[in-house]
Order: structure tokens, then sequence, then C-alpha cells
């Protein structure tokens, strides 16, 4: 199973934001690679760091959705917003 450290960070962290920014997405690996322009092992890799990290989980069915802990992440990261 691979490790943050196989993966590139900038890919996670956009990875992260677009779940940040819709914390609705649901998508199948096959949906998120082509989303995300990857071939299906990078975008495994780094999925599976994402769950690793306990910011995504998969479901039942096999989709990845944002995790607790990635909530957790997003509630924060909502309160340090400035509103202008």
């Amino acid at each position: 199973m691979p490790t943050n450290a196989n993966v590139n960070g900038d890919l996670l962290m956009r990875i992260r934001m677009e779940y940040i920014e819709m914390p609705d997405l649901r998508l199948t690996g096959r949906q998120a690679s082509r989303l995300w322009n990857l071939d299906q092992t990078a975008c495994d890799a780094l999925l599976s760091a994402l769950i690793q990290d306990h910011f995504l989980s998969r479901t039942g069915d096999g989709s990845y959705v944002i995790a607790a802990a990635g909530r957790q992440f997003f509630s924060k990261s909502s309160h340090n917003r400035r509103v202008d």
C-alpha cells in the first residue's frame, strides 16, 4: 500500500480542496481518475493515501467520500475564513 511519501503532495492538496469545496462529493475510482486526468494507478495511490490519512473513506459500493475527520478539517477551515 502506498505511503504519503510515494504520492505527489500538490495532487493530494488538490483532491482535498475538491472535497472541501464540495463536501457531498462522491466518486468511484474511475470517476476520480477521469475528473483529475490521472491514470488509474496514480489515482488509486492518491485515494489510498487520503484514506490512510483518514481524510476520505470508502463506502460499501466503492465510492470515495469525505470522512468524519475530513469534515472536521472542513469545519475548522471554514471557521478561519474572513468574511469581508
